[in-house]
């Protein structure tokens, strides 16, 4: 019985001391959330040299009878030439007649060049929703940054249905 007490008091003298340690006047610093996260994302700008949106964009039906429609879209290839501060990628479907967006975003920074691949993304669309046999609808490539939203690419697609 003795050694239970003396463990339980250990533990709390821990608990206590790491606290005390570790709060707003002690000694250790605990890291703060990553910085590029929490510190000034969507600002700057970057340099896009090329993008490739190739290949079609579908809605298949799920596996199940209730699942709904998934959109399946090609891999967006962005080559990018320089960053400057933390822009971000942003790849969006827009779906017109069923009123369907889809975004996918990718944060840049300055060490973060070269070729990035950006998927859309799938979430389920409601069967209800979807009636005709095809859609019209536009893949794009957007740049976040300092400066707004400047679209580095864009292309007009029909997006068929698969049942």
């Amino acid at each position: 019985m003795q050694i239970d007490r003396v463990a339980v008091w250990w533990v709390v003298l821990v608990v206590l001391g790491v606290t005390a340690l570790t709060g707003p006047v002690g000694v250790l610093q605990v890291p703060a959330a990553d910085p590029f996260v929490s510190e000034g994302l969507g600002e700057g700008s970057a340099a896009v040299e090329a993008v490739s949106l190739d290949g079609p964009v579908r809605l298949e039906r799920g596996d199940f009878e209730d699942s709904g429609y998934f959109v399946r879209a090609p891999t967006a290839a962005v080559e990018v030439a320089s960053v400057t501060g933390k822009p971000m990628l942003v790849y969006r479907l827009d779906v017109g007649g069923i009123y369907v967006s889809r975004r996918q975003t990718l944060a840049l920074a300055p060490d973060r060049t070269g070729r990035h691949t950006i998927d859309i993304d799938t979430s389920p669309i409601e069967p209800s929703q979807v009636q005709a046999g095809s859609y019209e609808g536009t893949l794009a490539v957007d740049v976040r940054g300092s400066d707004g939203r400047r679209t580095v690419a864009r292309r007009n697609v029909t997006v068929e249905v698969i049942r």
